[in-house]
């Protein structure tokens, strides 16, 4: 019976009608619900924004109107759906600064989210993206923000647009985040810190994937496979990381992409032919990575593309013909790579679309490759630094749209042809044709340049071309002239007084020249210098060059830039021969940051007025005659951080205060009439007063005698006075002193013991009953005083107590190698006065070196290497030590510039070492003020610019080492007056030129390392005089010529010489084999024919020879040569001998031939042949490569017997038959010798090589103990099973047999080898299940069984979860949720779980029912529950309604 509507009852399960009438009610009931829950879900969401109102602040003047008497749905950036959700919260730009608060995160129904452009800080809310499970749109971009994104927090399946870019976040992007995302469509976390591998497991979850921005980060893997599963990806950026590593091919597979960026990277290798299959590439940007090889040889079929950014890499070869199939190509750059050829050959009018082309510092040679005018639409060609010769094609006066054109540093002739072709041009802006037309006349004749010639130009560079004549009439027709660069040639007469007419003009270089006459006064009235024109400066801002461009400016030599506006305002007339005075007028030029007129012959005063130059950061008035005074009004430039005026006639007190306390004695050199504490020569009383002060009354003689008299008196009886209590005291103190002073000393010791532990088993035996004097590492005097404090190596650890500076008597402090920690105590050097060496080296002290704890005069010493020392070293901190000797503060943080002015203080310093820390600044004058300096480091810092030629005057020098820097410009011939020289090091900077022609004059040098620049030209002969060179290393750089005419008989005592990719060639140098001591060479990467000598069988002591990628041949003859070299351990001969046969013949190496070979490397070679039987004769050998050749036939099982080989690599060759049981018997792959394992770990390389293991690609090893253990037979034609021995294995890391024919089941003892790292056996044809076992391979992290026939549920747990669907894929039969591929129960279960207890039918249906009618029973009572309150929710509410409606009756009453 139906319950009553007016009362409970009880009711029966029986009738029929019951349940579409209770179906009737629960409808009503969800009406209801929906009528009452929409004001109730408003009413949080309105809660919900207003916690996270209060948690944010606006800095706009107009705060959010968002005020509780207004319904949320109506506040600023707030949409509501139909239902009064909240859906949209858009508050882009709106200055909100703050936290976002949690509460945002109870906005259930949010679907966007934008908070972009503002100030919001700190960490995501906790469970933001998993609770907001509606939202399709979020952007945060370009706040503060900050924190890792929680793995567990996954984004929604409704997310299609991320955006994070412009924020702090860290951390790695875990793949759980990612694994939901099924919709989404762009994630752009760019700009932020996030490290780990790119997350290309993104693929695998999302097939609307169609943006990925991963740029400016700090990504740091190899770049991962997976995104050739992004079957709609369109971009894909992650430039501006530590990517390294070369490209997986898969990324080949994206044929969708229409841009790939990956700039600023460390990618190596070659850039693949598999590229051209995006063909819907407009982008491509590779620039500054560590890519080689040549350019793609059919790039062409790219041919939508639009930009093709391929600079700063190390390609090589020519243009490819099919580029020219890029006929839409919009910007090529190609600029800083290897590339040649004649360019003139290669045709680019096929380019209608070009506008910017940049094939600048190439090999590129030939003329001007006249083609180039075709392309109508350039705006901007630079085609500097090649070899390009003859004269400008007359067609360039058609590029009507031409505004920047660089042809700088070639060979070019006929300046007054292309100045007259050139001026045509109307749009040209930038114009540098400098170091060409060398030895010609300058033309002077108004009439080259038309009235409307050149009528846009800003910039003109003619530097460094030996002109002849003068200073050209028709410039003054180049009304919009900013910068003109005449410097560098040999131009002569006055300056004209024109000059000044052009109004625009801010930088001026006349450097280097031979003009003469005064300073014209016109030069002051220069317009742009005089007077400040905010419009103009502000378009200047907006004005951008085509290309960065390195004009050297003289304030800050080096630095690149990409609008004019950055530039200093510069006036350079140095070396020449001008003469006269310094025009007072020179103070209008207001704007002026630069004046440089050294080296010249200008006399006269220093006018004053140079104080009104406000702006002025350089001034260089040295080696000229200026005479007088320094006026003191200079000190009032505040911005000057450069100034000289050494070797002129100046006279008098050197003024003190403002920028002048900076200033090195250098400045002031070579003046002996100067005067003042930075040059440590006093100046006489009057001279100084009257300098510093205005003049005082004069004294009569009668006064004079008796003041001094007076004075005589008193100071005679003041000094009695002090002689007698000094001596009174002293006889006191000799008495009572001792012990007093020894107490003191104890007192500081026991305090600074206490305040460190020692991790030794044996603690200090500093006992208070003992006398400190005996006590471990304490050293005191006949007074008992303590005087040497020594504890190295004592395992202290703690900071350094302040009462160690009560230790007064202290002459010699070491702490080296404990760990102590914190800041050093204050005062420590201030407070020891009597210091002399102190070494705190190898610790983990941190803090800064505080400028006013100044070192003590009597420091000869100071050790402060490996610790973690900050900030910048300070000049007052050294100004006191006139006795120091040795300085070392490697190997910690410094940063700022070296403290070059230390040569001021001490005459006595030999030793400066500052390497290995972050000093960023040019290196700075001063070091060649070092009369006594032997070794100066300052390696792997971040110096930049050139090196200052003063550094050339410290002839004491015997070692000089600055590696890993970011030095540019050339390596001047001022270096070979270093005659004491024994160790230059240089290597890994960005040198270039030549070496210099007379080196040889550096006798003594024994180890000459200048890898890693881009050196060009020949080996100098005088190089030949370096007689004592025990190391010559210069490998990558751009060095050429025939190699063999180099004659090298003269090192007689040379070890190791490397000069490894660079541009040699010829035959093989046989003078090299004259060089008996050597003991490695590398010849690798040059283009060397023919055969090695004969001789080379000389070379006994012969241990490393790596001769790869050349053109040698004849392999027989070279290993029957080699086999003689008893002491090789290294052989690499890779890529040469091209299709040659592979001699088999076992009498080809002797019993004892290559006894102590380690390695052999004779990778792509296409050799044929089979694996040659006398291998099995190399003992020793450890590292085998025969990959990428020819060879076929099956692996001899002799190999089983090569008992030290771990490294074993036949991939990508032509082998046939099944896998050896033998293999699974290499000794050093079953068994560990702990023995011959340490020795490994001692044997470095004689040079690190790069072998490209296959585990981790591209690696540099420079000892063998680092490669990983591998079996490679990748890319052949192996079949059959798998051996179940495999599991013998137990050292191996790495197993690749992809690509072959293998079939069977995956041995389940595979799990056996447990230090597996990688297991590659895709695209074969394997059956069966996967072992579950090989989950327990704790350190796997590459795998793939991939395009196989495998079944069954894919494992899971362990290292399986972290493996890509691309691991598994091409397997039809396998399943689980990896692939998004459910499995049949029985399937899954038998799979993961042993089986269980089979089931009979009649249980089966029993347990059918039992289930159904518990279900039905639960579902009833929900209902029934939810039907009576939802019952009495209606007559609550209609009673309410019914009470109204009598209270409003009553009220019209």
């Amino acid at each position: 019976m139906f319950p009553s509507p007016l009362h409970k009852s009880s009711f029966n399960l029986s009738p029929p009608w019951l349940l579409p009438i209770f179906l009737i009610i629960f409808s009503a009931l969800l009406c209801c619900a929906n009528i009452s829950h929409d004001a109730s879900g408003n009413h949080l969401d309105r809660d919900a924004l207003l916690s996270f109102y209060h948690n944010i602040s606006s800095s706009y003047s107009s705060p959010l109107n968002w005020s509780v008497s207004i319904d949320c749905c109506f506040w600023e950036g707030v949409v509501c759906d139909k239902n009064g959700r909240v859906i949209r919260l858009l508050l882009p730009s709106r200055g909100l600064a703050g936290e976002i608060s949690g509460s945002i995160t109870g906005l259930s129904h949010l679907q966007q989210l934008n908070f972009a452009h503002n100030r919001l800080s700190g960490p995501l809310p906790d469970g933001l993206f998993r609770l907001l499970d509606r939202l399709e749109t979020i952007d945060l971009s370009n706040n503060g923000l900050s924190g890792q994104l929680h793995p567990s927090d996954q984004l929604p399946r409704t997310i299609k647009k991320v955006d994070l870019a412009d924020n702090n976040f860290e951390g790695i992007i875990q793949s759980s985040l990612l694994q939901s995302s099924l919709n989404l469509i762009s994630l752009n976390v760019s700009k932020n810190n996030f490290t780990g591998s790119l997350p290309s497991n993104i693929c695998n979850f999302s097939s609307s994937i169609k943006v990925l921005d991963f740029s400016v980060n700090d990504f740091n893997s190899s770049v991962p496979y997976g995104f050739g599963k992004c079957s709609r990806l369109k971009v894909l950026r992650a430039g501006f990381n530590r990517l390294t590593g070369s490209l997986p091919s898969d990324i080949y597979r994206a044929t969708t992409l229409q841009e790939f960026s990956f700039p600023s990277n460390e990618l190596s290798g070659t850039l693949e032919e598999g590229i051209v299959n995006l063909t819907n590439l407009k982008i491509l940007v590779l620039y500054n990575n560590q890519l080689r090889g040549m350019i793609p040889r059919d790039i062409g079929r790219l041919s939508k593309l639009e930009q093709l950014l391929l600079l700063l890499n190390r390609l090589n070869g020519t243009l490819p013909s099919s580029l020219m199939n890029c006929t839409r190509l919009l910007t090529l750059n190609l600029r800083s790579n290897l590339l040649g050829s004649e360019l003139s050959s290669f045709d680019f009018s096929k380019f209608s679309h070009l506008r910017t082309v940049d094939v600048g510092s190439n090999l590129f040679n030939g003329s001007f490759p006249g083609t180039l005018t075709s392309c109508r639409a350039l705006t901007a060609i630079r085609l500097s630094s090649n070899q390009l010769t003859g004269e400008i094609p007359l067609e360039m006066q058609s590029l009507k749209s031409l505004s920047f054109l660089s042809i700088s540093v070639n060979n070019l002739s006929n300046i007054a042809r292309t100045m007259k072709i050139l001026s045509s041009c109307k749009n040209l802006r930038t114009l540098i044709l400098s170091d060409n037309f060398f030895n010609e006349s300058l033309p002077y004749d108004e009439s080259l340049v038309g009235s409307d010639g050149f009528e846009n130009l800003q910039v003109l560079a003619l530097g460094v071309c030996h002109f002849s004549g003068q200073i050209p009439i028709w410039l003054l027709k180049l009304g919009k002239l900013e910068y003109l660069d005449l410097s560098n040639n040999d131009l002569t007469g006055p300056i004209p007084s024109w000059i000044g007419n052009l109004s625009n003009l801010f930088y001026l270089s006349l450097a280097q020249n031979l003009f003469s006459g005064s300073l014209p006064i016109e030069i002051t009235r220069i317009e742009r210098l005089v007077t400040s024109d905010d419009k103009s400066a502000n378009q200047l801002d907006q004005s951008y060059l085509d290309f960065p461009i390195l004009l050297q400016p003289d304030t800050f030599s080096g630095l690149q830039y990409n609008r004019l506006s950055n530039l200093y305002p510069t006036i350079n007339l140095r070396e020449n021969k001008f003469q006269g005075t310094i025009p007072v007028e020179i103070g209008q030029l207001k704007f002026l940051h630069a004046l440089d007129l050294s080296n010249n012959y200008f006399s006269g005063d220093i006018p004053d007025t140079i104080a009104e130059l406000s702006n002025l950061e350089k001034l260089d008035l040295s080696f000229n005659s200026f005479s007088g005074k320094i006026q003191v009004s200079l000190k009032n430039l505040h911005f000057l951080s450069s100034f000289s005026v050494a070797n002129n006639n100046l006279l008098g007190l050197i003024p003190s205060g403002g920028q002048f306390d900076t200033f090195p004695a250098t400045s002031f050199e070579g003046n002996s009439g100067l005067c003042g504490p930075v040059l440590q020569r006093s100046c006489p009383d009057r001279q100084s007063t009257t300098t510093s002060e205005p003049p005082t009354r004069s004294t009569s003689p009668e006064e004079g005698i008796t003041t001094f008299w007076l004075v005589f008196w008193i100071s005679f009886g003041a000094s009695f006075i002090v002689a007698f209590v000094t001596y009174a005291l002293s006889c006191y103190a000799n008495t009572s002193h001792d012990a007093s002073g020894n107490h003191l000393d104890r007192d500081a010791l026991l305090s600074f013991y206490h305040n460190f532990s020692s991790s030794y088993s044996s603690p200090l035996n500093w006992s208070v009953s003992i006398d400190c004097c005996f006590w471990e590492g304490v050293v005191c005097d006949k007074n008992g005083r303590v005087i040497r404090l020594l504890l190295p190596s004592r395992g202290l650890a703690g900071e350094i107590s302040g009462s160690i500076t009560g230790l007064s008597h202290l002459q010699q402090l070491n702490f080296a190698h404990n760990r102590l920690s914190g800041p050093l105590p204050d005062g420590l050097f201030r407070l020891l006065d009597r210091l002399e060496t102190i070494d705190l080296s190898n610790n983990s002290l941190s803090g800064q070196l505080h400028p006013s704890d100044q070192l003590p005069r009597t420091i000869k010493k100071v050790d402060l290497a490996d610790n973690n020392f900050e900030g910048i070293i300070q000049s007052s901190l050294l100004q006191s030590s006139l006795n120091l000797i040795s300085l070392n503060v490697s190997k910690n943080n410094f940063r700022g510039s070296l403290p070059s002015n230390i040569c001021n203080f001490s005459s006595s310093i030999k030793v400066l070492d500052f390497s290995v820390n972050d000093f960023n600044s040019s290196v700075p004058y001063g070091f060649g003020k070092c009369s006594r300096l032997k070794v100066l480091r300052a390696g792997f810092n971040r110096l930049t610019g050139s090196l200052p030629s003063d550094i050339y005057r410290a002839t004491t020098l015997q070692e000089f080492s600055f590696p890993s820097n970011e030095l540019s410009g050339t390596l001047e011939e001022g270096i070979v007056n270093l005659t004491n020289l024994k160790i230059l090091v240089l290597y890994n900077n960005h040198l270039r030129g030549m070496i210099p022609r007379d080196i040889g004059r550096l006798s003594k040098l024994e180890q000459l390392l200048l890898l890693l620049n881009r050196l060009n030209g020949t080996l100098p002969s005088s190089l030949m005089n370096c007689t004592r060179l025990l190391t010559l290393n210069l490998r990558s750089n751009l060095l050429g010529s025939e190699l063999s005419s180099f004659d090298f008989s003269k090192f007689s005592h040379l070890r190791t010489v490397d000069l490894g990719r660079n541009l040699f060639n010829g035959s093989f140098p046989g003078t090299l084999t004259s060089c008996r001591a050597l003991t490695a060479i590398r010849l690798s990467s040059n283009q060397l024919t023919g055969e090695i000598p004969l001789e080379m069988q000389s070379l006994k002591s012969l241990s490393f020879l790596s001769i790869s990628v050349n053109n040698l041949s004849n392999i027989a003859r070279t290993m029957k040569i080699l086999s003689s070299c008893k002491n090789l351990r290294i052989l690499i001969l890779s890529d040469n001998f091209f299709n040659e046969s592979l001699p088999y013949d076992e009498s080809l190496v002797g019993s004892d031939g290559f006894e102590n070979l380690q390695v052999l490397a004779l990778g792509v070679c296409h050799f044929s042949g089979q694996i040659p039987i006398w291998l099995l004769k190399l003992g020793k050998l450890e590292y085998l490569d025969l990959s990428n050749n020819d060879l076929t036939g099956p692996i001899p099982s002799w190999i089983g017997n090569l008992s030290n080989l771990f490294y074993l690599s036949l991939a990508q060759n032509l082998f046939s038959g099944s896998l050896p049981i033998e293999i699974t018997r290499i000794e050093r792959l079953v068994t560990s010798d702990d023995k011959s394992a340490n020795q490994l770990d001692q044997s470095y390389l004689d040079f690190p090589i790069l072998l490209q293991p296959d585990t981790f690609s591209g690696l540099q090893y420079n000892r063998l103990s680092n490669l990983y253990p591998t079996i490679n037979l990748r890319e052949n034609k192996f079949q059959g099973t798998i051996p179940v021995e495999i599991g013998q294995l137990k050292f191996l890391h790495a197993l690749d047999l992809s690509n072959n024919y293998f079939s069977g089941d995956i041995p389940d003892t595979i799990a056996e080898l447990s230090n597996l790292e990688k297991l590659d056996l895709s695209f074969n044809s394997f059956s069966g299940k996967i072992p579950v076992s090989l989950k327990n391979l704790h350190f796997l992290s590459s795998f793939s069984v991939a395009n196989n026939n495998l079944l069954g549920l894919i494992p899971s747990g362990g290292q399986f979860d972290t493996f890509p669907a691309t691991s598994f894929e091409g397997n039809s039969g396998l399943c689980g949720p990896v692939l998004q591929r459910s499995c049949p129960d029985r399937q899954s279960t038998t799979t993961s779980e042993p089986p269980t207890r089979s089931t009979s039918p009649e249980e089966g249906i029993t347990t059918f029912w039992l289930v159904f009618w518990i279900s039905f029973g639960a579902s009833f009572i929900v209902a029934f529950v939810t039907y009576d309150k939802g019952y009495n929710n209606i007559l609550r509410s209609r009673n309410l309604k019914d009470r109204r409606y009598d209270r409003d009756l009553k009220k019209r009453d």
